[in-house]
Order: C-alpha cells, then structure tokens, then sequence
C-alpha cells in the first residue's frame, strides 16, 4: 500500500471516532480557556513575526563575496559541512 492509501485508511477509520466522540450537540466539547489559549498564542506569533527579520541569503551575499575566494574555498565548505552536521 502507498502512504496515500495509509493515510486515507485512516482518516475513513478515525472519521466515526471523532463523530462519536461528540456531545449529544453535535458539537464538541472543548476544555474552558481552549479558545482563550488559542487566540493568546496566535497573537503572540504575529507580533513576533513582526518584530523579528528572518535573514535571507541576499543579506549574507556580499559578506561571503568577501570572505570566500579562490584560494580557501575548500576550507570554507568544509568547515560549513561541519557546521551543518
């Protein structure tokens, strides 16, 4: 069997679970401060993601322009091969 099919097995299994599982509603039931939590961290990972610059290899171009030539190429891939593993 491919994982695909793994994958699809398994989704067709859990599916009567989940619906089971489920207050007489027919929604679930969530833990009290579930939502809360929730909102709280998404909240938290913008702001992050605002206030933080992720590098790009465009910032590290003219930096290994000057650091790598000809002559230690070899030196500098290994020691980034090292680094790295």
């Amino acid at each position: 069997m491919s994982p695909r099919a793994f994958v699809l097995v398994g989704l067709a299994l859990s599916a009567p679970i989940t619906i089971a599982c489920n207050d007489k509603s027919g929604t679930p039931s969530e833990p009290p401060g579930v939502t809360a939590a929730a909102a709280t961290t998404e909240s938290t990972a913008a702001a992050a993601s605002d206030s933080i610059a992720i590098p790009t290899e465009a910032d590290f171009e003219d930096e290994a322009e000057q650091d790598i030539d000809s002559s230690n190429l070899e030196a500098q891939l290994d020691a980034l091969e090292k680094e790295i593993k």
